[in-house]
């Protein structure tokens, strides 16, 4: 029904890879309690944490809570607050010994209204490594699933600049992240330079066939056509990157084939490519700056068309205006991978084996902590 209500329901359950300690100061910094306050809400099997809201609120509150490394579930509003019927109840999952109830069924007082600005405080915490394993929010202990998002970001929050983003921390969950996906990574980018090739030598006998047709304007001809359809031809390919990278992110199996798969949105790809270049060139004859800000505002344009349905335009602007909020990170970011790719290019190439999936996770891990990955399940 439309004016059906919800709680949103603790139970004591935590993400896989965090501890209970870390989610305790976690739930302390977002609802600005004390820590002994927190300490109530596993104390009992069955804590209300917000209550009597609207499906969306719910999912919302959900999604912020995820990053604390609390499992919530979100359940019909009961009559008079009353606990869920005793068939969820057996359902749940059991209480560990440390958590054993003051009495059955309590129910905790809720605690106050969490702002969704909170979710900036426990950010940092994604991809953490702790004693048991590498944090993994997309699922929870018992197949919980985070949300569509995965409880990272999303296109709302991202544009609002509502993301935690650090250099040091992203290239260090990416480096964890490389071993593993080299192979994948290295027979995707096989795929890529053969395509490329491929193309180059189609598009080098087309350009010869107009030049002994009509000399230097042939050639002309032949050179923008070249440039133009490679344009086409490489914007799903990057696309397909950078998506790849976004999947290891979320820690998805993925496939080296998927680079191909968006060729189904070649046009808005294209046009995206086509725009964003246009107004970068413009940029940069305009005192260099501009198309320097350009250049990084304009990083996450492509996933958004593939992977929120975004037109090309709306692309452009909701990566500019979320990469803005954090852009001297997100340059300096791209700086040290640049570096990274040229250290690595020295000693024959070698160091490239690990550089270029560190580069494509790192840049996947940023797009994951801004927007969420909607497209991509994890494993």
């Amino acid at each position: 029904m439309p004016d059906s209500k919800y709680d949103v329901v603790f139970t004591g359950e935590l993400f896989d890879g965090f501890d209970k300690a870390d989610v305790k100061a976690n739930l302390a910094r977002v609802f600005r309690v004390s820590d002994e306050k927190t300490e109530k809400f596993f104390s009992s099997p069955r804590v209300v944490l917000k209550a009597n809201v609207d499906r969306k609120t719910a999912d919302k509150y959900k999604a912020i809570l995820a990053k604390t490394g609390a499992v919530v579930s979100v359940e019909p509003r009961q009559p008079e607050g009353r606990p869920t019927t005793s068939a969820a109840k057996k359902a749940a999952p059991k209480t560990p010994p440390d958590k054993a109830p003051p009495g059955d069924g309590a129910v905790a007082q809720t605690p106050p209204d969490l702002p969704p600005a909170d979710a900036q405080n426990v950010g940092p915490l994604w991809g953490r490594k702790v004693e048991g394993g590498e944090a993994n929010p997309m699922t929870a202990k018992g197949g919980t699933d985070a949300g569509p998002s995965g409880g990272y970001g999303s296109l709302e929050t991202g544009i609002a600049g509502d993301y935690q983003f650090t250099i040091g921390e992203t290239l260090s969950e990416a480096w964890q992240k490389v071993s593993g996906n080299k192979m994948t990574v290295f027979v995707a980018m096989l795929i890529y330079i053969g395509i490329m090739i491929a193309f180059g030598i189609a598009a080098g006998l087309f350009t010869t066939v107009l030049t002994s047709v009509a000399g230097e304007s042939g050639a002309s001809l032949g050179a923008f056509l070249t440039q133009f359809a490679q344009i086409i031809i490489a914007a799903p390919l990057n696309a397909g990157l950078i998506m790849l990278g976004a999947g290891m992110a979320v820690g998805a199996k993925m496939r080296a084939g998927s680079v191909l798969s968006y060729y189904d949105r070649i046009v808005p790809l294209a046009i995206t490519v086509i725009l964003s270049t246009i107004l970068i060139m413009i940029g940069f004859i305009l005192l260099v700056i501009p198309g320097i800000y350009l250049s990084v505002a304009y990083m996450m344009a492509l996933p958004l068309v593939v992977d929120k349905g975004l037109g090309p335009w709306q692309a452009m602007e909701a990566s500019r205006k979320a990469v803005t909020r954090r852009w001297f990170a997100a340059f300096g970011l791209l700086l040290i991978l640049v570096l990274l790719y040229i250290a690595g290019a020295i000693p024959m190439l070698i160091g490239l084996i690990w550089v270029i999936p560190l580069a494509l996770i790192a840049v996947g891990i940023l797009y994951r902590n801004i927007f969420g990955v909607s497209s991509i399940a994890a494993a």
